[in-house]
């Protein structure tokens, strides 16, 4: 089971019990590429369910976005 945040490796997670539950443990992912031209993303979840796993996934973080210069 591997996180990841814009392709960027976040955690790995080794020997998971198949069935299992698993939780993110790292801190909340952010992706601020955006803020100096007024786009602020937040983080939404993860592109897929981690609450019974049953088999080798890789997990991507999703982000809202808003514009602010939309918003005028």
């Amino acid at each position: 089971m591997r996180w990841y945040n814009k392709g960027v490796l976040l955690n790995i997670a080794d020997n998971v019990e198949y069935g299992s539950e698993i939780v993110y443990p790292g801190e909340t992912p952010i992706d601020n590429s955006g803020e100096s031209e007024g786009v602020y993303r937040l983080f939404k979840g993860w592109d897929m369910s981690t609450g019974y796993i049953t088999g080798n996934i890789d997990v991507h973080a999703i982000f809202s976005e808003v514009n602010i210069n939309d918003t005028k």
